[in-house]
């Protein structure tokens, strides 16, 4: 009995305790037991005592500071004003006497006057850290950081040194004054990226570049005159062959002050595969079965500088056949538009001045057919004259006048101008008929007959020109004869 009475006692002094711990915990509880306990409130308040004591274990504003200088970006302001009061306000709470954060005296104050420099922001920030595919239209690329420190361009000399290849607004266009180069890049950008050709002062090789594809290859320079040269690329090598195009032609002129290459572009194709050489490394052209020299030749062919786009194929033997690519041009790094419309202001000069000689040309043709027509040979030998002053002189003029001047008695003048003609084509049969009938006419016999010697000599025996010349010759040997 006495056992189960201790037993009761020790079991009312734990509970005792426990109800005292509990109460002890929140001075707002209802001692007299006339409200039921709000769980909700009593949550409420640990969470409210476990802040306070967060914050008193928070370290002071200043550790804080020094910890947020260690983080990347701008320092913070160690002065600048620390905002009190809780979140649990509807709105941002101000500290009193803190000046409006959009009044113009503090914006003025607090805006810095410059950005920081590029090398004062962190890594991750600085523009030279961006991917190696820059937008080269965009205003802040620099070029310099993207494509590195370029190699010196070997000396400009003529056709020698340096030329970078670039688009033109015309694929099709042969006629200069017709085409607009692009440059929508700064020329380092363009020596960085874009193909060139690296000229040696031989000017006969050098070697074709291809800075995208990290390539570059043999480049073969035929100088063609005029102006002219043939540049020759072939195709070659490592692992399987996947294209049919044995080498890139490109027919150039050099004009602009030396400044711009422009012409056409071609690519050979291979038909037969005897045109490759294949070894345990890759593949190559065939250069001995199709040279550079070949390859260049058929650029002046007719037939292929009236290729288009349209019609672009040009079959030139059973094995490969030659396409035309598009109008190109290249430029020296000092290249520049103004260069480029003062070339072609000087051609549209010149072109005109040309269109105003053809039509005076034109007109003193008419007038020597008229003078042919009514036998006034001597203005018909002014008027021809007058052109051969202007410039115009071919086979044709040059023997008109010599008609004109022998028929107005001017056999001088005649034999000089027919003598010019038979320079340029010395079986002209007509011409030397002409030039032998002046020679009878100043009594050059000697010389009369050995110009139908050479007329025997160049038509067939028993023509009538043969015929002509044999029975013209023996009367000047009878008539020779005689006066000795």
């Amino acid at each position: 009995m006495l056992k189960t009475r201790l037993l009761c006692l020790v079991l009312v002094l734990g509970l005792s305790l426990v109800s005292g711990f509990v109460f002890a915990q929140d001075d707002d509880l209802d001692l007299d037991g006339d409200d039921p306990i709000d769980m909700d409130e009593s949550k409420d308040d640990d969470k409210k005592k476990k802040k306070k004591k967060d914050d008193e274990e928070a370290p002071a504003d200043d550790d804080v500071l020094d910890d947020v200088d260690d983080v990347d970006g701008p320092a913070l302001d160690d002065e600048g004003p620390v905002l009190e009061g809780g979140g649990d306000s509807d709105g941002p709470v101000k500290e009193e006497g803190l000046p409006d954060l959009l009044d113009d005296d503090l914006l003025d104050d607090d805006i810095p006057e410059s950005r920081p420099e590029e090398d004062d922001l962190p890594p991750s920030r600085s523009p030279s850290s961006r991917g190696t595919n820059p937008d080269l239209r965009s205003s802040t690329f620099d070029p310099s950081k993207a494509i590195g420190d370029l190699p010196p361009e070997p000396p400009a000399d003529g056709i020698a040194g340096a030329w970078y290849l670039v688009d033109v607004s015309c694929i099709n266009c042969s006629d200069i004054l017709e085409q607009e180069v692009l440059l929508d890049a700064p020329i380092e950008v363009i020596r960085g990226f874009n193909d060139q050709f690296i000229v040696n002062p031989s000017k006969t090789v050098g070697e074709y570049s291809e800075p995208s594809a990290a390539r570059k290859k043999p480049l073969a320079v035929i100088d063609q005159g005029d102006g002219y040269f043939a540049f020759v690329t072939f195709t070659s090598g490592s692992g399987a062959r996947i294209t049919d195009r044995l080498a890139q032609v490109w027919r150039f002129r050099i004009v602009a002050e030396e400044k711009l290459l422009y012409g056409r572009q071609y690519d050979v194709i291979a038909l037969d595969d005897d045109l490759w050489v294949e070894t345990e490394e890759g593949f190559s052209a065939n250069t001995k079965n199709l040279g550079a020299a070949q390859l260049g030749g058929l650029t002046i062919l007719s037939m292929v500088e009236e290729l288009t786009k349209e019609e672009p194929l040009f079959e030139f033997s059973d094995s490969a056949r030659i396409e035309f690519s598009r109008a190109a041009a290249a430029i020296r790094s000092d290249f520049s538009t103004e260069v480029l419309e003062a070339y072609q202001s000087n051609i549209r000069t010149k072109l005109e001045s040309q269109k105003k000689l053809r039509a005076e040309i034109d007109t003193l043709l008419a007038s020597i057919r008229t003078s042919i027509d009514e036998k006034e040979w001597g203005r018909c030998a002014r008027t021809l004259n007058r052109i051969h002053e202007l410039g115009f002189e071919n086979d044709d003029t040059h023997y008109n006048l010599g008609k004109c001047f022998e028929r107005a008695g001017d056999q001088e003048n005649a034999a000089i101008h027919y003598g010019w003609v038979l320079e340029k084509v010395p079986r002209d049969i007509v011409t030397l008929f002409r030039l032998a009938s002046v020679y009878e006419k100043m009594e050059r016999y000697q010389d009369a007959m050995g110009l139908y010697t050479r007329i025997k000599k160049a038509t067939r025996e028993g023509s009538k020109d043969w015929t002509d010349a044999h029975y013209r010759r023996l009367e000047l040997l009878e008539k020779v004869y005689k006066e000795q």
